[in-house]
């Protein structure tokens, strides 16, 4: 996925939901914490571990980072990695140290662009 991303996670402005941006709002979830975990472990879009999603979960609620603690209390928002793999949005894979991963598809990624901080470019990857 190296060829694509003129913005980086960090760039995603992720202060309240993704509404609109994937059909559900189970993916927007998801796609959040996708976006969160690969700003957390060095700012670039990379495949990531169940373990890494989970250390990144638990900084957020601890931090307050929204909005991500305010989706983890709220009891009709509910990740859906699943229904995002079946959009195309991501994908699973094994790491470099082979452990099981899942990774924002440049598909995904894609519509992340309207989220990125002004004065950034926006992915063009059709």
């Amino acid at each position: 996925m190296a060829d694509l991303k003129p913005f980086k996670p960090s760039d995603v402005v992720l202060d309240r939901w993704l509404i609109g941006t994937f059909g559900h709002a189970e993916m927007e979830f998801m796609a959040i914490l996708l976006v969160r975990g690969c700003a957390f472990y060095g700012d670039h879009w990379q495949m990531l571990t169940r373990r890494q999603l989970k250390t990144v979960l638990e900084s957020d609620i601890a931090g307050k980072v929204k909005p991500v603690c305010d989706l983890v209390g709220n009891p009709f928002a509910h990740p859906d990695l699943d229904e995002l793999i079946q959009h195309g949005f991501a994908c699973r894979g094994v790491t470099e140290s082979f452990e099981g991963g899942v990774e924002l598809t440049p598909a995904g990624i894609s519509r992340l662009a309207k989220w990125v901080k002004q004065g950034k470019e926006e992915a063009t990857n059709d």
